[in-house]
């Protein structure tokens, strides 16, 4: 009749509603590929008899691609990130331990001073016997509680007449040992002094 309003019902959709997450990884990759994927302004707009997807059905219902790229950001940004959340307190415990553990070890070189040369002429030799037993001892005791966490470390000792040099490093695994280790190089200096009253 012509007095009469007729309201049309739009068909109910087959399909379920395109999720958000598709939409946002459309949005994200559509410069990088193409439009193709973004939704259509139909989908976007809200119908009263559209039905709504069942329970898990923004996982079940999105495209086969988002599941592409949720892992992809998964592997490239995630894993990265919380493998940094592991390595960056570690990093700085082993450096600052094995700064601890060449101060020390310099500290105990400079130690090793021919006495009796000194009272006699007045000048600082180094020992070399004890130059290579002291400085390695202190620094090896220093550094067990590293050691026996895996920890790969060395040192080296460089002598002067009154001054001591050691240099250390270690190696840290990061990311999950899956990349090269890390090598962390610290450097303490030491030198031999007698204070005369």
């Amino acid at each position: 009749m012509k007095g009469q309003e007729t309201s049309r019902r739009r068909p109910v959709a087959d399909t379920p509603r395109p999720c958000s997450l598709s939409r946002t990884w459309c949005a994200v990759f559509r410069i990088l590929f193409s439009e193709s994927c973004m939704p259509s302004p139909e989908s976007l707009t809200p119908e009263p008899n559209r039905r709504l997807p069942a329970a898990g059905g923004c996982l079940l219902g999105c495209r086969s691609g988002d599941l592409v790229w949720s892992a992809v950001v998964l592997v490239a940004v995630l894993l990265p990130l919380a493998s940094l959340t592991l390595d960056v307190p570690r990093y700085f415990v082993l450096r600052s331990r094995l700064q601890l553990a060449a101060d020390a070890a310099a500290e105990a070189g400079a130690q090793c001073v021919d006495l009796a040369h000194f009272q006699e002429t007045g000048e600082a030799v180094l020992e070399a016997g004890c130059l290579g037993q002291e400085p390695a001892a202190v620094f090896a005791a220093t550094v067990a509680p590293l050691q026996a966490k895996g920890y790969q470390l060395a040192m080296g000792v460089q002598a002067g007449s009154d001054t001591v040099q050691v240099q250390a490093w270690g190696r840290l695994p990061i990311f999950f040992q899956l990349t090269p280790a890390l090598t962390v190089r610290v450097r303490a200096t030491s030198r031999f002094r007698m204070e005369s009253r």
